[in-house]
């Protein structure tokens, strides 16, 4: 049986699968250049915007697998930071740590908000009695059409 994943990359033409390994080709020319990866995968460059477009599903299915892969490394982080380990500076400690933290909270691993709000919604009618003629100080011919006088 194939994993949800699997079956999107099985989706993708040969041409669509070049682009998405070109543009995530970590150093290289292409990496992060929707342009270059368009045309070492064989595309015009004025196919940019469709493809790109037509591919931005896929763009950030892979960059979450990604980030996901680098959980392990941001925990490792957050240890190294938290036993005082490292011989590197506090500013650039304080750094690692804060961006582990987000790769963690980005994965759904460290801390979640949630916010409950309830709504009671209740109605009512409110009935009030009539109001006499002289009170809505109306005409006498009002006041007889309504029959209060």
């Amino acid at each position: 049986m194939l994993t949800p994943q699997r079956k999107k990359s099985q989706e993708l033409t040969e041409k669509q699968q070049n682009f998405l390994d070109a543009y995530f080709a970590e150093g290289e020319k292409t990496f992060g250049n929707i342009t270059q990866s368009l045309l070492q995968a064989g595309y015009s460059e004025s196919s940019r915007s469709s493809v790109s477009k037509a591919m931005r599903p896929h763009i950030i299915d892979r960059a979450k697998e990604l980030l996901a892969t680098t959980t392990a490394n941001a925990v490792g982080q957050i240890k190294d930071a938290l036993s005082g380990t490292t011989e590197e500076p506090i500013a650039r400690q304080k750094l690692r740590f804060e961006a582990a933290t987000d790769i963690l909270d980005r994965c759904g691993i460290s801390k979640r908000q949630e916010v409950v709000t309830e709504n009671k919604h209740v109605h009512a009618v409110v009935l009030l009695p009539a109001k006499k003629a002289e009170e809505l100080e109306l005409s006498d011919v009002e006041a007889e059409v309504l029959g209060n006088t």
